[in-house]
């Protein structure tokens, strides 16, 4: 919750996915339905969690609603080789 709010404060326009909240936390965020939508249109997608199917996400088509591909894992659990294949720029928090 604290780097949403972190990015809200700097003026980022901020859709959040997550399959255990309905609301938004705070005004400035708005929650979508699946990861999919939460990321049509980004800039950059923002794994903040470990639920199990942000593993299994379909690469192909999050690169195809990206407006880039920029994809920061702060939890480690995205698959680096597969996201470069597919053009992201990724940064893992606390990998080298």
């Amino acid at each position: 919750i604290e780097i949403i709010q972190r990015l809200v404060d700097e003026g980022a326009i901020v859709r959040a996915y997550d399959p255990a909240v309905s609301r938004a936390p705070f005004d400035g965020v708005e929650v979508t339905t699946d990861a999919y939508s939460a990321c049509d249109g980004a800039a950059v997608a923002v794994v903040l969690t470990e639920w199990d199917e942000f593993k299994w996400l379909d690469l192909d088509k999050l690169a195809g609603c990206m407006a880039t591909r920029n994809i920061v894992d702060a939890r480690n659990i995205l698959d680096r080789g597969a996201l470069n294949r597919r053009g992201f720029d990724y940064t893992g928090i606390g990998r080298r």
